[in-house]
């Protein structure tokens, strides 16, 4: 009997809202996502090197919600934010000049983050000393 109870009270509990619900208004929110050029999944980075990362900055959207950048590396999918490549540069620039940090050899990919987050294809980061 008190268990019917219970169920029924969590039931109850769990139909109620818990914060009020306010549209959002999407043309505020335009998302750029620009599409990285170099490195490529046929680039070959050796550490200590300078290299850029090129993305296709033509038709960003009118209102871009952070036009701030931040290049990362990512390994298998996942983001090292212990190897930032650069920050703090305009998204509509298209390029950032980085170097190669010291980081075990392997496949690679950067991600961009800034008004949204989008990876490059993979490439290699090599010693060539």
């Amino acid at each position: 009997m008190i268990s019917k109870y219970l169920i029924s009270l969590f039931a109850l509990a769990a139909s109620v809202p818990l914060a009020k619900s306010t549209p959002v208004d999407a043309t505020v929110l335009d998302v750029w996502a620009p599409h990285i050029l170099f490195p490529n999944d046929k680039t070959s980075w050796c550490i200590g090197d300078e290299h850029h990362i090129v993305w296709d900055a033509k038709n960003p959207p009118s209102e871009i919600t952070n036009n701030l950048g931040q290049a990362i590396l990512a390994k298998n999918g996942v983001i090292l934010f212990e190897h930032v490549l650069a920050s703090g540069f305009k998204l509509e620039d298209g390029r950032v000049s980085v170097k190669v940090p010291d980081v075990p050899t392997g496949p690679y990919q950067v991600v961009l983050i800034g008004d949204s987050g989008n990876y490059s294809p993979e490439f290699s980061i090599t010693k060539c000393y």
